[in-house]
Order: structure tokens, then C-alpha cells, then sequence
């Protein structure tokens, strides 16, 4: 189950001196998020046009995932997807400040401070798929806050 914005502010707590418990911790949220995507119609469907592959690396984390959209299905696998067409990489903090929706993934791309790499519709796409993830992770919890 996904927790809003305070109890994710406890949760990482420490988590960006520890990339350990960095790793866990996020690597069970985005699980437990894939989990609810794929068993919600409502947003399954929201998916539907977002086909593709995704791979996100956190740079000073060493952490690498992808997500994989097919007809509405999720599918995230840790590690570096050999087929990926587009690649957005991030420091952890801004990771964070992104998933808890302090900053927007969009204006930080804007302002240099997240390195993307690939075919750039492919981006656009990411861009869209990921805003859509976390949104509606935070809405079904109560965060509200939008950036």
C-alpha cells in the first residue's frame, strides 16, 4: 500500500546517506505501486497509449530500473533493460523531491538537473507515464499537493 507524503518524508529519513535503505525502500514502493496499477481498471486504462519501455537510473545510488508498459500491463525489474530507447538519470534527493511531488520532473529537465539520454517522443512519453504513476499512487492516499 502506498503512504502519503509525511509518512514517505519519515520513511526516507536517513535513506539519502544510505543507499542500502535507499534501494529498499523505494525499490518496495514502486513494487507495491506496480501491484495496485495492474489490479486498477481505472488506471490500467490510463495507460492504454503509453506502450514502451522506461529505464530510470539514480546515479549516486547505483540503482537502475525499468518499467515496461504493454496494452495497459506494468512490469518494473530492477537493473538496466538492454533495449531501452530512452534513459532519464537523477541524483536520489531529486528522485525524492520528484516522487513526493516538491518539484516537477518536467521544470528540472527545464533547469539541467536531470540527464536524459534516447529518442525523444520516447521521452515525452516517460515524462507523461511517470507524472501519471506518481499522481495517482499519491491521490488514492490523500496527497493532494500538485506541482
Amino acid at each position: 500500500m502506498m503512504v502519503s507524503k509525511t509518512v514517505l518524508n519519515s520513511i526516507f529519513k536517513g535513506a539519502l546517506e544510505d543507499n542500502e535503505k535507499f534501494i529498499s525502500i523505494t525499490d518496495r514502493i514502486i513494487k507495491a505501486g506496480v501491484n495496485l496499477v495492474n489490479k486498477t481498471e481505472e488506471l490500467k486504462e490510463e495507460l492504454m497509449g503509453y506502450d514502451g519501455i522506461y529505464q530510470t537510473y539514480i546515479y549516486d545510488a547505483d540503482f537502475n530500473y525499468w518499467f515496461e508498459v504493454t496494452e495497459g500491463q506494468l512490469l518494473y525489474e530492477k537493473g538496466v533493460h538492454p533495449n531501452a530507447p530512452f534513459s532519464c538519470f537523477f541524483s536520489k534527493e531529486l528522485f525524492l523531491k520528484i516522487l513526493m511531488r516538491e518539484l516537477s520532473g518536467a521544470d528540472e529537465f527545464l533547469k539541467g538537473r536531470i540527464r536524459v539520454d534516447g529518442n525523444l517522443s520516447q521521452g515525452l512519453k516517460y515524462v507523461k507515464f511517470a507524472r501519471t504513476f506518481f499522481k495517482y499512487l499519491q491521490l488514492k492516499n490523500g496527497n493532494n499537493n500538485h506541482k
